[in-house]
């Protein structure tokens, strides 16, 4: 089997995360046992590189990402005001969005 070197993840405030591919390959063999009830030696027979690059880009979470690798570059201030000016005007525009869709009438058929 063709192996790599692992997986970069880029949160939304530029903190960069690295999990390395055999930390990725054993959760999914791990979630194909627990939920197919294989033995690792099935699992192992049958998994190909793209199954595990599709969990890892799929499957996986921050909770995932933290626990299996590992911060490669932490954020600049200026990353973080970027996503925080991002995540305000979304939020805001959000709101507002809602605020307006709650106070329009809404037009029925008669």
């Amino acid at each position: 089997m063709t192996t790599f070197a692992g997986f970069e993840f880029k949160s939304a405030c530029g903190r960069v995360f690295y999990v390395p591919w055999d930390k990725v390959k054993k959760d999914y063999e791990d979630a194909l046992m627990d939920m197919d009830g294989l033995s690792r030696e099935e699992v192992r027979k049958n998994i190909t590189p793209d199954d595990v690059t599709s969990w890892a880009y799929e499957q996986l979470n921050w909770a995932d990402v933290d626990r299996l690798g590992y911060c490669v570059k932490e954020a600049s201030a200026a990353d973080i005001r970027r996503a925080l000016k991002k995540l305000r005007a979304s939020s805001e525009a959000d709101a507002v969005g809602t605020l307006t869709a709650l106070a329009k009438p809404k037009k029925t058929k008669k």
